[in-house]
């Protein structure tokens, strides 16, 4: 049976009795062995492997490699279409399913294929051949044409393995004359390869000619791109027995030309005259078992390294294992990615409603979440819909609307602090002569008011700027806010969203307007008249005159100078009030008529603006693009929740993964240690450990065979075996001698153990 020795490799060895047993899928193990692979069928059934790679086995090869006589053989069945040129022209995903005897029976003992999408039944694996032609032909064309689109196929049978296999179309070269290929055929081909063999999950069936040099090989070069360890791809040797007279494959099958972790397989393929004569494929590979049998070079050979059963028995393990490595990571990524599309599918919100009534009722819904999440974002009031984990432009730990208000308002005229000197741009000279312009025809010595306003007021004006600029940056982070939830709200209505723009835009304007009147009648107060009752210029407008220190600079002090150092202390202070009073009034004045009057107003504004306006119902309507995506996501849900059913729906599967996961657990576990004289932080598992001291056993008995290192793969590959020899025996340890004493080096090739090293030592301080 093809999955005896995959079930030994996993379960032990079994009696004929207990493998029988297996074998009619009565037995856990058996059982286990076919869920696994089918559980990986029934995801890629639904549709999963569009979204999640799933483990599989991918047969490439070059056009004429012998792979369909590969595939017929592991099936048992001639069912493939052959002819000139390229074959297989869509990619065949053949899904093989063993039968029990029992069901054997119940079919009259015949085997039978079913296409997908169909029940029927085919008995004649003639008419199997014909309706694959059929169907390429319906996607691909009559003319040769080659087509990425999958034909699935499933066979039973009592000698059909359990595996799951893809067949490509070889790698070509040269289009065929008058067929529908293009001059990049070769690129096609290779391309639709890659696509399939580049995730880590599938395995690779590299099939190749032995009678061709295998550094040629093209599925060997594909192969070597995608898994340059060689850990994933199983080498078929085809053709074996038409190679060149005194030639063999005998290197080749020993991983001595190229090595593969997984090996080689050489197979005697169906001549062509046997598939003229229509020889059955049971009894070509009996032949075959008796050429690799009977060859005076194959035969020496181990038998897992050539012939249909060895072949079989590599994929399945090597398939099982796969499955059984990537079943929990699978299940992982499909809880996350289920999750993820969950949520971008809630952020397209409900359907778009039905009927007159519904479609007014959901609009004024929008309009009112939009009001309030203004509001709150403004108030800084925390709204669940404002910090949610979904597509919005809302950064959520970013500072709220309010906040940021707050920040700007706190920032105006922050230049004109307490150090600054309005005056710096003013000379003595200046003021000098704003005192003699404004004494006219009256006595000197008595400086007019309209001095200290004639130069008071540019300083003024030059408030104006920074102020409409605050106001301006208000309203501007009002807008930006505005349309960052207009987007949120109205993102799946494009045309709907489009007018919402302008109808809030338009209410903040008209805000803005009206706060623009006030800020400026505050500016023109503060420009056109001077007054303040500030206490510190009162107290000092009279005290200044009696300081004692300017008492005792008077002495050498001008009246001039005196009178214009007075007038810049007293321009300096004034200038501070009306800063200090700037920074106060505008902030309110702007609070007052803009922020809190857009909060108060947006809601009224917008719902009357909506209900003048009986066109914005009819906008109610998802566009196409949004349409699309929401019937995408919600495929890919309903894909990702049957996947999960595939998963959870079977108790006995749902026990297997548990079992996988430990045993995924177990192997990560390590056994960290420090030895003295070790490399620091050696992690081995148990089992390694165990490997490792066997292996140093045996080291001490035998000379290891000679290996080299190959261009492909990290197998080391055996190049001479050298026969097992005795080792010289080891000298023994020198008896300690009385200070000072220096130890005799050991043998070069035998390690020192920490027990030995300490045996060279007497204990000295010298030593």
């Amino acid at each position: 049976m093809c999955i005896r020795d995959s079930i030994n490799a996993e379960y032990g060895d079994f009696s004929s009795g207990e493998m029988a047993e297996a074998e009619d899928a009565s037995s856990p193990l058996y059982s286990n062995l076919r869920q696994l692979i089918s559980v990986v069928d029934d995801l890629r059934d639904v549709g999963l492997q569009q979204y999640i790679a799933l483990p599989s086995v991918v047969v490439v090869g070059s056009q004429s490699a012998g792979k369909s006589s590969v595939l017929e053989s592991i099936v048992g069945q001639d069912f493939l279409p052959r002819g000139e040129g390229v074959c297989t022209r869509r990619p065949l995903e053949l899904r093989l399913v063993h039968l029990s005897e029992h069901q054997h029976k119940l079919e009259g003992g015949k085997s039978w294929a079913c296409f997908d999408g169909s029940e029927q039944k085919l008995y004649d694996f003639d008419m199997v051949r014909d309706e694959i032609s059929s169907l390429t032909n319906r996607v691909a064309g009559s003319n040769k044409g080659i087509v990425d689109e999958p034909i699935k196929l499933t066979i039973y049978g009592r000698d059909t393995p359990d595996l799951t296999l893809i067949d490509l179309p070889g790698i070509t070269r040269v289009p065929m004359s008058g067929s529908d290929q293009t001059d990049e055929i070769e690129a096609v081909t290779r391309s639709m390869t890659m696509r399939y063999v580049k995730d880590p999950r599938t395995v690779i069936l590299a099939v190749m000619p032995a009678n061709t040099d295998m550094t040629t090989s093209d599925a060997l070069q594909i192969a070597r791109q995608v898994d340059p360890e060689g850990s994933r791809t199983i080498g078929v040797l085809t053709k074996i027995d038409i190679m060149d007279k005194g030639t063999n494959a005998r290197k080749a099958l020993m991983g001595q030309e190229i090595a593969l972790k997984l090996g080689f397989v050489g197979m005697k393929n169906r001549s062509q005259a046997d598939i003229i004569d229509k020889k059955p494929v049971q009894a070509a590979v009996a032949d075959e078992l008796a050429f690799f049998s009977d060859h005076p070079v194959y035969s020496a050979l181990p038998t897992q390294t050539w012939g249909t059963k060895a072949l079989v028995d590599k994929v399945t393990s090597v398939l099982f294992g796969h499955i059984k490595h990537y079943l929990p990571t699978i299940t992982k990524e499909l809880d996350c990615k289920l999750r993820l599309t969950n949520e971008e599918f809630k952020a397209l919100g409900a359907p778009v409603p039905i009927g007159h009534e519904e479609i007014t009722h959901s609009l004024w819904n929008m309009v009112t979440a939009f009001c309030e999440m203004f509001r709150a974002s403004i108030r800084g009031s925390y709204d669940r819909r404002l910090h949610s984990s979904v597509i919005q432009k809302i950064d959520p730990k970013a500072i709220s609307g309010g906040a940021k208000i707050r920040y700007i308002l706190n920032q105006l005229l922050k230049e004109y602090g307490e150090h600054h000197e309005a005056t710096e741009e003013y000379t003595d000279s200046d003021i000098e002569t704003a005192i003699r312009i404004h004494e006219g025809d009256t006595l000197p010595g008595f400086p007019s008011v309209d001095v200290f306003e004639y130069l008071i007021r540019p300083l003024l004006e030059k408030l104006r700027e920074p102020i409409m600029d605050t106001l301006n940056e208000v309203y501007m982070s009002l807008d930006n806010l505005a349309n960052q939830l207009l987007n949120k709200v109205f993102r799946r209505f494009p045309e709907l969203h489009s007018e919402t723009i302008g109808i809030v835009s338009a209410i903040l304007n008209q805000e803005l307007e009206r706060t623009r009147e006030v800020v400026e009648s505050v500016i023109q107060a503060e420009e056109g008249y001077i007054f303040t009752n500030d206490t510190d210029y009162m107290a000092q407008r009279t005290t200044r005159l009696r300081t004692q220190q300017e008492v005792e600079e008077m002495t050498e002090m001008s009246p001039d100078a005196y009178f214009v150092n007075e007038m810049r202390h007293r321009l300096n202070h004034y200038f501070k009030v009306v800063v200090d009073n700037i920074r106060d009034t505008i902030p309110k004045t702007i609070g007052f008529f803009l922020v809190k009057a857009a909060q108060e107003k947006m809601q009224f504004e917008f719902h009357t603006a909506v209900a003048n306006n009986s066109r914005l119902t009819g906008l109610v309507a998802e566009p196409k693009n949004i349409a699309e995506e929401r019937r995408a996501l919600s495929l890919q849900l309903d894909i990702m929740r049957k996947a999960q059913k595939v998963l959870k729906r079977d108790p006995q599967l749902a026990g297997l993964q548990a079992e996988l996961r430990d045993e995924q657990l177990t192997k990560e576990a390590a056994l960290t240690f420090k030895p003295e004289q070790e490399k620091p932080d050696a992690v081995v598992s148990l089992k390694e450990a165990v490997r490792e001291e066997e292996a140093a056993k045996v080291e001490e008995q035998i000379v290891h065979p000679v290996r080299v290192s190959q261009p492909y793969g990290g197998a080391p590959v055996v190049q001479e075996r050298v026969g097992i020899q005795p080792r010289p025996a080891a000298k023994p340890a020198p008896t300690p001698a009385p200070k000072p004493h220096t130890p005799k080096p050991k043998d070069a090739g035998k390690s020192v153990t920490k027990k030995d090293a300490l045996a060279l030592f007497d204990g000295s301080d010298e030593d």
